[in-house]
């Protein structure tokens, strides 16, 4: 057998296989469509994909190595198996593994016919599994075999956990049954049963890594199936903690002889946990399942586009030829579902994990708190459950001990406030007069008290029972693609994060919104205000600011807050979103905006509560919006406008010195240092002399980039060194485009900028000075504007963005604003300053926003007349493809 030569891939072989698989594969869908038990479904499916590699070992003729045993272990082994998941193997033999062209679990791809053997067995052995993985290979499906000896399989589990949770999983398909049988026997007594507790440790601190790098929260809009909180590899920590625990003769049973459903049914679950955990594993395999038949491959990030198909394979709705109201409606009501499955794993499953540890030797250590409560074995319980039903607002007295204590929730106190908060006693605590009081300390607590017990009572629908009007807005998608969380989620983060100002935590990164924080006596209406700034999107999301501030009002009153504070609360609700909106798209040196703005602001006071939930809000969209680039543009316009409150002298930086340049606007003194505006002086003067065709300089500044370019003025340069810039792998963030007249007249522009996601950081942007100057001076050269070719619209979410452009007029009377909001797509800015320069429009300022393939450019420009704006609109959304 040594010496065969390996045939080639038997193409009908392999269409066979694909026939059947995409056979199983459509029963499983018809299933899901059917509303069949998704539990049983994917088992089925399992068992069908565990068949079909048997039959191609069996087709391959006796393994060469004695004795052998082929295990599925992973989903395949617990008959979890989604559509297109990797088959994970395991070929237990009795010698030392090593025979060539085998992979580890963690390595994809078909045995290597190449590998040079080490002996004439593990030829045979390459070759024979050759014989049976190249057809399943050839057929599309993804293998993942590893060739172990039961030695190196129980000492790889001391220090892989992977391969620990393997010897849990492993089910038998080909083979004797003995050395499997003989293997589990030896990990129960290294790593199970009564030697379980340190497995369990490594468990836990897994799912606390996963959750670290996923995410910690159930509630991102767009989550992923598998390894998020919540999600499936959850449930399989809990099916192995349980399996660790359960013997069956001294050894830990395998999936076929107790399935997670009966784990739950044999443990120490209680049976409120089990069925909670039963449910939620049915509706996470439900959705992978869908996602996987919806998607055609292996995926588990659930995305919008994903979300709108998924209740059509699922037969929620029925089939639609586009997606409308129904369509949003119906994946809007499945996430509900989904975020309800995955809270209760990641709530229920801690619990069943814990449930498992070994008691520990010692009786409990038990501290009485007063006659209600008491710390035992280091949780929170109430001596008296029966007391919450007759006193309700115990349960906010026991969120704030637990968070003064420091200690979790028992897991009976913990299901005891949830039936407070979600049974008749819920009104009798909405209209406790206790309960306002309570709340409002709870959720201005210092240290992490405040944002903890903010998030227990968001958990267990205390905040639901106490502000019905948040109702709305729990477990809310965001589809416009900014957000990485639902609305009460980001609501409750934002609140986290002001607390997290006051603790310091952000004292050398944002030392003004620090200051500010600290300096706030009573921050009940800015936090509750932050709790309550998106309460309109449930309400009427296109005027969610005007809607949301009568609620908050009124909540505000409800809570015990005087008509002052009440009023602060609505105000702050109102206007939460114009700070971010004027900084970013908006000329902050112009004082008529300032002033403007300035005048709707009531006191000071009023002014830092608004910085601070606007930084709250920006900072909790999803991690890394906020950028030091937005952060110093709302820092400017809020020390613009408190210098117009108090009516503070103008800084001394708008001096002009005898060495700088005259003349130009006012925004060109506010927005540079004198320094700078001498080198600019000394760059005008070389390019009028003729000394120098251009004078380009790039140097750090504040949150980006300043890139300053100096040369003769020309029509359409802006477009042609914005064109410049965008292959150069810049993406530009504003601009401020000046022009010294002359003779001759020359452009002077400042742009900030930062290099595209993808081109690398700062440091090669710098390093290619030279490179970028050499461009931008042959670029000025060239004169005229190019001819682009025709925008291509993306795939996915931001193909649906549709071009839109807006007109507005400057507050001085002297400019049009003019707003482009499109997908984003190479080239989209050179596309706009082209056509605004073909139309002979001066650019003088641009702020340009780039946020989850959504564009938002504004653009300062000559006078536009109205009766010409209509074309231009159009020529703009042509030249964006629209």
């Amino acid at each position: 057998m040594a010496g065969d030569v390996p045939s080639a891939p038997d193409e009908p072989v392999a269409d066979e296989i694909r026939n059947r698989v995409d056979a199983a594969r459509e029963r499983l869908g018809r299933a899901l469509r059917e509303h069949a038990s998704a539990t049983a479904a994917v088992r089925t499916f399992s068992r069908a994909m565990r068949d079909e590699v048997g039959a191609q070992v069996d087709a391959a003729g006796p393994a060469p190595a004695p004795g052998a045993t082929l295990l599925a272990v992973g989903a395949l082994g617990r008959g979890e198996l989604t559509p297109y998941a990797d088959l994970d193997l395991v070929l237990l033999v009795p010698a030392p593994a090593g025979a060539p062209g085998t992979t580890p679990p963690e390595v994809p791809g078909p045995p290597d016919p190449t590998t040079a053997p080490d002996s004439e067995s593990d030829e045979a052995l390459r070759r024979w599994l050759d014989r049976w993985t190249h057809p399943l290979w050839d057929a599309g499906l993804s293998l993942q075999l590893a060739v172990r000896s039961p030695d190196e399989w129980l000492d790889d589990a001391a220090e892989d956990l992977r391969a620990c949770t393997s010897l849990l999983d492993a089910e038998v398909l080909r083979g004797p049954e003995a050395p499997a049988a003989a293997l589990r026997a030896a990990a129960a007594a290294r790593y199970f049963g009564s030697a379980r507790e340190p497995f369990l440790r490594r468990l836990a601190a897994e799912v606390d890594a996963r959750h670290a790098r996923y995410g910690a929260t159930v509630y991102r809009v767009e989550p992923d199936l598998k390894h998020g909180a919540g999600g499936t590899r959850d449930l399989a920590v809990v099916a192995w903690s349980l399996r660790a625990t359960v013997a069956v003769d001294g050894v830990p049973p395998s999936p076929s002889q107790a399935d997670l459903d009966e784990l739950l049914e044999r443990g120490p679950v209680r049976p409120r946990v089990a069925q909670a955990l039963r449910e939620a594993r049915a509706q996470l395999l439900r959705l992978r399942a869908g996602l996987h038949l919806v998607a055609g491959r292996a995926t588990d990030r659930l995305s919008f586009a994903d979300q709108l198909e998924l209740p059509v394979r699922l037969g929620i709705t029925a089939p639609a030829d586009a997606p409308g109201e129904p369509a949003v409606a119906a994946a809007e009501a499945m996430m509900r579902t989904y975020y309800g499955a995955a809270r209760d794993v990641v709530r229920y499953g801690r619990r069943a994990c814990q449930a498992c540890l070994p008691p520990r030797p010692l009786p409990p250590i038990t501290c009485p708190i007063d006659d209600d409560f008491r710390v035992r074995d280091g949780k929170l319980e109430i001596v008296a459950p029966a007391r919450l039903q007759q006193d309700p607002p115990l349960a906010l007295r026991a969120l704030a001990l637990a968070q003064d204590e420091g200690v979790p929730l028992s897991g009976d106190l913990f299901d005891a406030i949830a039936e407070v908060a979600a049974g008749p006693a819920a009104a009798a605590l909405a209209h406790d007069p206790q309960a306002p009081r309570l709340f409002l300390d709870l959720l201005a607590a210092p240290g992490h008290a405040g944002a903890e017990g903010l998030a227990l009572c968001n958990e267990l629908g205390v905040l639901e029972a106490l502000i019905p009007e948040f109702e709305p807005v729990r477990a809310l998608m965001q589809h416009e693609g900014l957000h990485a969380y639902t609305v009460d989620q980001h609501s409750v983060s934002a609140v986290g994060f002001l607390h997290d100002l006051a603790r310091g935590e952000h004292r050398k990164d944002l030392p003004l919104a620090t200051a500010l924080r600290l300096e706030l006596s009573d921050p009940r209406p800015l936090l509750l205000a932050t709790l309550l700034h998106d309460v309109g999107k449930g309400i009427d999301p296109p005027r969610q600011c005007e809607a949301g501030a009568p609620v908050a009002r009124r909540v505000a009153t409800r809570l015990g807050l005087d008509a002052t504070a009440a009023e602060r609360v609505a105000f702050l609700v109102r206007h939460h979103d114009r700070m971010p909106q004027l900084s970013q798209r908006r000329d902050l040196t112009d004082p008529a905006l300032v002033t403007r703005f300035a005048q709707g602001i009531p006191s000071p006071q009023a002014l830092h509560e608004l910085y601070l939930l606007s930084l709250a809000d920006m900072h909790e969209v999803r991690p890394g919006f906020l950028t030091d680039w937005k952060r110093t543009l709302l820092d400017e316009l809020y020390l613009r406008t408190l210098q117009a409150l108090t009516q503070a002298p103008a800084s001394p930086s708008t001096a002009r010195g005898r060495h700088t340049l005259q003349g130009l606007p006012e925004r060109y003194y506010t927005s540079f240092d004198e320094d700078l505006r001498r080198r600019h002086a000394r760059w005008v003067a070389a390019v009028a002399a003729g000394r120098t065709p251009i004078q380009v300089e790039i140097v750090p500044a504040a949150g980006a980039l300043r890139l300053s370019v100096v040369t003769r003025d020309a029509s359409g340069l802006l477009a042609c060194v914005t064109a410049t810039l965008d292959d150069h792998g810049l993406e530009i963030l504003a601009a401020d485009v000046f022009s010294v007249p002359g003779p001759p007249a020359v452009a002077l522009d400042v742009f900030r900028v930062r290099p595209r996601a993808g081109a690398g950081e700062a440091g090669p942007a710098l390093a290619d000075l030279a490179g970028l100057e050499d461009a931008l001076a042959a670029c000025t050269r060239s004169g005229g504007l190019e001819d682009l070719p025709p925008l291509q619209r993306p795939f996915g979410r931001a193909s649906r963005i549709a071009p839109r452009v807006s007109f507005e007029d400057d507050p001085h009377g002297d400019a049009t604003i003019v707003e482009v909001e499109t997908f984003d797509a190479p080239g989209v800015l050179r596309r706009i300053t082209a056509q605004l320069a073909r139309h002979d429009l001066q650019i003088r300022l641009a702020r340009c926003n780039t946020e989850a393939e959504r564009v938002h450019d504004v653009f300062y420009t000559d006078p536009i007349p109205e009766d010409l704006r209509p074309a231009l609109a159009a020529a703009l959304t042509r030249a964006l493809g629209g």
